[in-house]
This record gives C-alpha cells, sequence and structure tokens, in this order.
C-alpha cells in the first residue's frame, strides 16, 4: 500500500549455515522509490534487515542486495493505492423473551 514501510530480509549463508558480520547493501534500481540506499551487517542468524518507506506513489521497486565481490538477488514491490469503500452493514430482526417483574 501506498504511504506504507517495505521490510526486506537478505539471509547470507556459506555452505548452509548462517554468516555473522557480513555486510549487505541494499539499493532500490528502479521504480517510484529508486535511490533508496541502505547498508547493515548481518546478525548472528545471518539476516540482515532493511526498512523503507514509500514515497507516496504507485509502481513497482526493482531492488538489490548484494554482499560486496560475493553475490547478489534481486526482488520486486508493488505500491497501489488502498481504494477504502464505505462499510456495508447487515441487519437482522431479532425476537427476545422479555420478563417484567
Amino acid at each position: 500500500m501506498v504511504d506504507d514501510i517495505h521490510i526486506f530480509t537478505v539471509t547470507v549463508t556459506s555452505d548452509g549455515q548462517p554468516v555473522f558480520d557480513i555486510p549487505v547493501n541494499l539499493n532500490v534500481i528502479s521504480g517510484p522509490n529508486a535511490g533508496t540506499t541502505d547498508s547493515h551487517p548481518t546478525e548472528i542468524n545471518g539476516e540482515a534487515l532493511f526498512v523503507y518507506f514509500s514515497d507516496g506513489r504507485t509502481g513497482t521497486d526493482s531492488i538489490l542486495a548484494f554482499v560486496e565481490g560475493v553475490t547478489t538477488c534481486t526482488a520486486t514491490k508493488v505500491w497501489a493505492k488502498f481504494v477504502n469503500e464505505r462499510p456495508l452493514a447487515f441487519c437482522a430482526d431479532v425476537l427476545t423473551d422479555v420478563l417484567l417483574k
């Protein structure tokens, strides 16, 4: 949804095991948020977590994550406007017994 956040997680492994303290770079290479960049080292579980915000436009971001000189991965994020429609209420007749004292 536009005006929202996107959380992007990159996991770095070597021989199936998580790799700690490896710098991972994130770059939004095209789309409404092109030019957004960030860098974080991996945690003990091999994950680097990135959070970025929409600039309010719709479209598809292409995201590139890379470990310098080692590997890259790509992803996409689609930003769309949420259409807020009026809620519909459905009512039913309810009969109850009333006890009068």
